[in-house]
């Protein structure tokens, strides 16, 4: 049940980079040729005479050393786990090339940045906004940040903000938003987001271009309500219609022109839609229509053609959270409770392999949005407000810590491997290991959930939804 017109996707192929941490190869037998070579030598230690114990300790400690000297080393240091699955950042030519361009930073929804986060810990200013900031900050290649904002009880109830990097105010556009906006940077500089609400059915019906400047370059009108939008490799826009009998997938020009839409076997509606690092992929959920619950994992070709399909055991509910794919391709994705609110074995967090097989799962429920690191460590929380947890590529525990509160934010990481993650009073910095590396608290309680960014500096921007509070915090 697919039609629509197809388009030729281009495919980028990266090239595989040998595996790091290579033994070298040492001379075969060379200790055993010392001692050989020495035979008497050590003959005439041993036999010349009544040998002291303080001598013979001295001769063993001696032969420990040659051995040991000859032993292969291995230049990577491991982590906790012992295993490691080297990640690159996946090159996306469509996108700005800016240290945050989309949510949760690039179409892989890795969560990393490819600079150092704040080490500080304090902040180097705030931004009132006027309206909660839930869904995204985004940053453009002159380090402009963007964010919506959304305050349904004002006559100005929504918009997008433009702040420059001291946070001083560049623009301010008002237009009909919806709460989970997530606007994103295309090559050129020009914002995509989906906003326009038609009074005459409470939908957000338009796809709406913006200019670096704050000026409007295009709306482009759908007769359906839009999800959020994400852009391919080439540079084609992935959207879900949200109050359609089945939420079809549609791929959009960035002139606005429809190139093929899907159908679902259920309903795909309002959800992110990561892509494979190669371009090729989307992934999506198949959910109960006007429900979380999901049935299974979509693999669908950017030509519209489903790939395969990972049915999910059991009723289970997903809270809008994106799959992360790794850049060798694996999927990651976290599930919630069952439908009557209990946990059952199917609940977990996954591992898929590209072809759509289980490689392993780690049971419990899972959420927000993880992260991974560039050695291909996961970081994901496991019993809701429970346990921050961390593995390795293979799903080895690597640590895990107590939570005092609830996530407000997907996590994110930097280049160190640092993770940093919203709760309901602090923004908090931990170190690989999960040592707490700092924790600045908010001036208000976070009420309807934060979003992060980093800079090119360094600068950690963090977005809340607190009511008349929210605001933007700039941490250095």
């Amino acid at each position: 049940m697919m039609f629509g017109l197809v388009q030729n996707h281009k495919k980028r192929i990266f090239k595989k980079k040998p595996e790091l941490g290579a033994k070298k190869r040492s001379t075969p037998g060379s200790g055993f040729w010392f001692v050989f070579y020495h035979r008497p030598i050590l003959t005439a230690l041993i036999y010349g005479g009544k040998m002291k114990k303080y001598k013979f300790m001295i001769l063993i400690f001696f032969l420990a050393m040659i051995f040991s000297c000859q032993r292969e080393k291995n230049p990577i240091t491991p982590p906790i786990s012992g295993n490691i699955l080297p990640q690159v950042d996946i090159r996306w030519p469509s996108l700005a090339d800016s240290p945050w361009p989309m949510f949760h930073h690039d179409p892989q929804s890795t969560g990393r940045s490819p600079y150092r986060g704040p080490r500080k810990g304090r902040i180097k200013w705030t931004f009132k906004s006027g309206g909660t900031i839930s869904s995204a900050v985004v940053i453009g290649t002159d380090g402009t940040i963007y964010f919506p904002f959304y305050n349904g009880s004002e006559k100005e109830f929504s918009g997008l903000v433009a702040l420059n990097p001291d946070g001083t105010l560049k623009w301010k556009r008002i237009i009909s938003l919806p709460p989970a906006a997530q606007p994103l940077v295309s090559a050129d500089g020009t914002l995509f987001v989906v906003g326009g609400k038609s009074f005459q059915y409470n939908w957000f019906t338009q796809l709406i271009a913006i200019r670096p400047d704050g000026t409007i370059k295009a709306r482009y009108d759908f007769p359906f309500e839009l999800s959020l939008p994400t852009m391919g490799i080439d540079g084609t826009i992935y959207v879900t219609a949200d109050n359609t009998e089945k939420g079809e997938l549609y791929a959009v020009s960035q002139d606005g022109n429809m190139i093929w839409k899907m159908i679902p076997l259920h309903f795909f509606g309002f959800q992110d839609i990561p892509i494979s690092p190669d371009g090729g992929t989307l992934y999506l959920f198949d959910k109960m229509k006007g429900t979380n619950i999901i049935s299974s994992l979509c693999a669908i070709g950017t030509d519209g053609q489903l790939k395969w399909r990972y049915f999910l055991g059991g009723e289970q509910t997903y809270d809008d959270y994106s799959p992360l794919i790794d850049s060798n391709g694996n999927i990651y994705f976290g599930t919630s409770f069952t439908a009557t609110g209990g946990i059952t074995d199917s609940c977990g967090f996954y591992a898929l392999s590209p072809q759509g097989k289980l490689k392993w799962k780690f049971p419990g429920i899972s959420g927000p949005e993880p992260t991974m690191d560039r050695d291909g460590n996961l970081t994901f929380n496991i019993g809701g407000i429970e346990k921050l947890t961390s593995v390795d590529f293979e799903g080895n525990l690597r640590w895990q810590k107590e939570s005092s509160e609830p996530s407000e934010s997907s996590f994110i990481s930097d280049r160190d491997g640092s993770i940093y993650l919203a709760s309901r009073h602090y923004i908090t910095a931990y170190d690989n290991n999960g040592k707490i590396l700092w924790r600045v608290p908010f001036d208000a309680n976070v009420t309807g959930g934060a979003c992060l960014a980093i800079g090119r500096d360094g600068t950690l921007y963090v977005g809340i939804s607190a009511g008349n509070d929210s605001k933007l915090y700039a941490i250095e």
